[in-house]
């Protein structure tokens, strides 16, 4: 253990000045964990210097150790590794805020150090463009890199495609039941006609435009696509209802003209 006389603690890490910038360091290579902060003025140029980061947020590092020119270094396994056995690292961070930041440094990705070959440098705009998580305050979870710019009233946004074995919606407006009241005014399929020449789109169904500018909640569009079902579900029992009595009716005319042949059949 070694404590230097500008206050860095140093654990198990061998060299003292390894990790020259890391207020709390412990462990040696890629195996290390430090604790120091984002952004801090106490650094020239620190990451608060350009914005990109709340000055003085609290961060740990793994293999991530934060460097005088503001820079986190990702340290190969070893000293003496090979040219190219360079390793990734992740970032905890925090804003002043209270968000509560993940960034995870890819092996392939940083600047290469010029005296240090294998190690990796990664700046500012490194770590926002690496965060994978975001935790607000105001219980909001951020997972990638694109912050909302419509439903901003999100409790979990996710920047990419979600894959789930199950999902359940368990909050939805009025289920789609409602067209089998007996009081439901069904559109006739003359009418159903017109509005989709008018409008391009089923009804209450929202357009490709609306679509692309607000998403589609879940939910309402189940049930809405549902309605539409059922209401497509009467139309074709009143058409089947209508083909039934239209072939009785040609039958019994059927029946009328073979009984009127047969006695002419038989002069």
């Amino acid at each position: 253990m070694r404590i230097t006389n500008t206050g860095r603690v140093g654990i198990g890490n061998g060299l003292p000045d390894y990790w020259p910038s890391s207020m709390l360091n412990v462990g040696l290579g890629a195996n290390n964990v430090s604790i120091d902060d984002v952004g801090s003025a106490r650094y020239n140029g620190g990451l608060a210097a350009n914005n990109f980061i709340a000055g003085g947020g609290a961060c740990i590092g793994f293999n991530a150790a934060r460097q005088t020119d503001a820079a986190f270094a990702c340290r190969p396994s070893s000293l003496g590794a090979a040219s190219g056995s360079k390793n990734g690292g992740a970032l905890i961070w925090a804003d002043l805020d209270g968000t509560l930041n993940f960034t995870a440094f890819p092996s392939n990705g940083g600047t290469i150090g010029v005296n240090a070959p294998n190690a990796q440098y990664f700046f500012a705009n490194d770590v926002l463009a690496y965060r994978v998580l975001k935790i607000k305050p105001t219980n909001q979870v951020q997972i990638g890199v694109a912050t909302p710019t419509n439903h901003t009233d999100y409790r979990l946004a996710v920047d990419g495609k979600l894959v789930a074995k199950s999902i359940f919606v368990t909050q939805t407006p009025s289920w789609a039941d409602f067209v089998f009241e007996p009081t439901y005014s069904l559109r006739s399929l003359p009418e159903l006609e017109g509005y989709l020449k008018q409008h391009r789109h089923l009804p209450a169904i929202p357009s490709a435009a609306e679509v692309a500018k607000n998403g589609i909640d879940l939910g309402t569009m189940d049930a809405r696509l549902l309605q539409s079902l059922e209401e497509l579900t009467l139309h074709v029992i009143e058409l089947g209802k209508q083909n039934a009595h239209l072939q009785a009716e040609v039958a019994a005319l059927t029946a009328r003209v073979n009984q009127a042949a047969a006695p002419a059949a038989g002069k």
